[in-house]
């Protein structure tokens, strides 16, 4: 028997499908405004460099205040925050998705959270304005800084950049930076205004020295989380007494003598400084600091082409490192680029050999005195030596 199916029962059964789904959306998106709604105070944290030390400190500021905080950090390694200060590490059964953030957000809220410090997870802008706007619905958000990075997706320009970044910015509310480029300030004002928003510009006169916090920290990322801490009335040494008490990130600078019998040469970690301004920062500081000679362990990842190219103008433009040593499964386009582009700077590439035999073969090359830094990208290899090396660090 053959059934005749009329074009109109087939858009009925198609409106129903429509409208059933459109149900079950609603009652999710209802049930998600609930939760945000739980907690009182959501601050989300976006920018090119320090987004996670931000959100430690930040959370620190609060946490010593007496607010119950929950914050969640996103960059070198995923980590929930927890009310006590411990942390746990999220494991991902697939790619990272923004879509996590509904779970932390319903975390937060399940337990009692006055206050919620979220990384943005976002780079493509539309997905960090859904972040925004459609997820964790800040009522303060940060732009640590806007540099040169992701621009096959943020912008080839760094006002580009900053425009992209603003998209966190909350409507009506204030979104606060550490930025100190007029223009890029300027560019972020001006989508924050989009959305009736307002800038606030951290001053890093208010940043402690490292005497006195106690340790090195960049003083941008300490006066941000000061000014955002600030604006929800907690005084300048209540928030510096949290602080002082946050685990560093895993992905944070950091400096420590390398464990080779006999070498007097410093590892310094800047592997997460993934941008070329940042690093070219730290590289510069690093030299001044140690006239035993510079030498860089760069981590180039294969499926960040963009940034290998960064890394190779970085090594073939205003330094002139003793050798550069190469690891990560991108290394061998770093290398080809950089014996392009600097055909006289010794690059030995050791991208497969475990840590233990590529530090044997780096050794050799070191002097007394020499500084080993490592640059380019935290995934992969990176990690590892930054696990094994950090347990020795001493700021």
């Amino acid at each position: 028997m053959t059934v005749s199916v009329t074009p109109l029962v087939i858009l009925l059964t198609v409106s129903l499908l429509f409208l059933g789904v459109a149900a079950y959306v609603g009652r999710l998106s209802s049930q998600h405004g609930r939760r945000v709604r739980q907690i009182p105070i959501r601050i989300h944290v976006n920018g090119t460099r320090g987004k996670s030390t931000v959100t430690r400190l930040i959370a620190a500021g609060f946490r010593e205040s007496g607010y119950r905080t929950i914050a969640k950090t996103t960059g070198s390694a995923s980590r929930l925050i927890l009310p006590d200060a411990s942390e746990v590490e999220l494991q991902r059964a697939g790619a990272p998705s923004i879509s996590e953030q509904l779970e932390i957000i319903e975390f937060a809220g399940r337990n009692g959270a006055d206050v919620l410090v979220i990384e943005c997870m976002a780079v493509i802008p539309e997905l960090q304005a859904v972040s925004q706007h459609s997820i964790v619905h800040g009522t303060c958000s940060v732009v640590t800084n806007a540099r040169l990075d992701h621009q096959d997706v943020m912008g080839e320009t760094v006002e580009e950049i900053a425009w992209s970044l603003g998209a966190v910015a909350p409507r009506g509310g204030v979104l606060v930076t550490a930025e100190q480029d007029a223009a890029l300030v300027d560019t972020l004002a001006a989508r924050a205004a989009t959305v009736g928003a307002r800038v606030v510009q951290a001053d890093l006169s208010e940043a402690p020295t490292a005497e006195e916090f106690g340790r090195a920290e960049w003083p941008d990322n300490l006066a941000l989380a000061l000014r955002v801490c600030a604006l929800h009335g907690i005084d300048r040494e209540t928030a510096l007494r949290g602080m002082r008490k946050a685990p560093l990130d895993p992905g944070a600078l950091f400096s420590t003598p390398l464990p080779v019998d006999g070498c007097r040469a410093r590892f310094v970690n800047a592997f997460a400084a993934n941008d070329y301004t940042s690093t070219e920062q730290i590289i510069r500081q690093v030299q001044q600091a140690n006239p035993g000679g510079l030498f860089l362990l760069v981590n180039a990842r294969a499926d960040r082409p963009r940034r290998t190219q960064d890394m190779a103008a970085l090594l073939s433009n205003g330094f002139d490192p003793c050798a550069a040593f190469l690891i990560g499964d991108g290394a061998s386009l770093l290398e080809r680029l950089v014996r392009r582009q600097k055909p006289g700077l010794p690059v030995v590439n050791l991208a497969g050999h475990p840590r233990e035999v590529a530090l044997e073969r780096i050794a050799p090359h070191l002097g007394q005195d020499a500084c080993l830094v490592g640059i380019g990208n935290i995934g992969g290899p990176a990690e590892e030596w930054c696990a094994w090396l950090a347990t020795g660090r001493d700021g």
